[in-house]
C-alpha cells in the first residue's frame, strides 16, 4: 500500500489546499478538512490513472525529510494520501447470458442495491462468501 506526502495549505480567508511535491499541478480544494482528504484521494486517482494509462512512470514516494527541507513547504503542514491500486485497472467487457439470466442478475443486484458489474464482481471475488442468485 502505497502513500504520498500532500501538503496542505490555507491563506487566510481561502479554503483549504493540497498539493502534491512527487505531482506537480495535482491539487484539491475544499472548504473543510473533512472533504479535502477526499477530494486529495480523488485528485492523487486521477492523476496515477492518467499516468498509467500514457505509459508513464510513477515515481517513488519522496521521503518527507527531503519534502520538509524544501523552502517552498516549510510553513506548511505535510500529511499522507493513500494511493490507489492502478496495477489492476477497470477494464470493460462484453458478455452474453440468456436473457433470463441476465434479468436474474439485475434483480439480484438491485436486491442489494449494486449495478450488474458490482454484482458479478462481487460474486467472483467471493466478497460475500458463497453467493447464492436466485433465479
Amino acid at each position: 500500500m502505497a502513500y504520498f506526502i500532500a501538503i496542505l495549505h490555507q491563506d487566510p480567508g481561502t479554503d483549504y489546499g493540497l498539493c502534491f511535491p512527487d505531482f506537480p499541478g495535482c491539487v484539491a480544494a475544499e472548504n473543510n478538512l473533512e472533504g479535502l482528504k477526499a477530494a486529495a484521494e480523488e485528485a492523487l486517482a486521477g492523476h496515477l490513472q492518467l499516468l498509467a494509462e500514457t505509459g508513464a512512470a510513477v515515481p517513488p514516494p519522496t521521503p518527507i525529510e527531503a519534502i520538509m527541507t524544501d523552502p517552498d513547504f516549510a510553513d506548511d503542514f505535510p500529511t499522507l494520501i493513500h494511493a490507489p491500486d492502478i496495477a489492476d485497472p477497470v477494464v470493460r467487457v462484453n458478455v452474453t447470458f440468456k436473457r433470463s439470466t441476465l434479468a436474474a442478475i439485475d434483480r439480484n443486484a438491485a436486491q442489494r442495491g449494486l449495478t450488474r458489474s458490482a454484482l458479478l464482481a462481487r460474486a467472483a471475488g467471493g466478497d460475500w462468501g458463497e453467493v447464492r442468485l436466485k433465479a
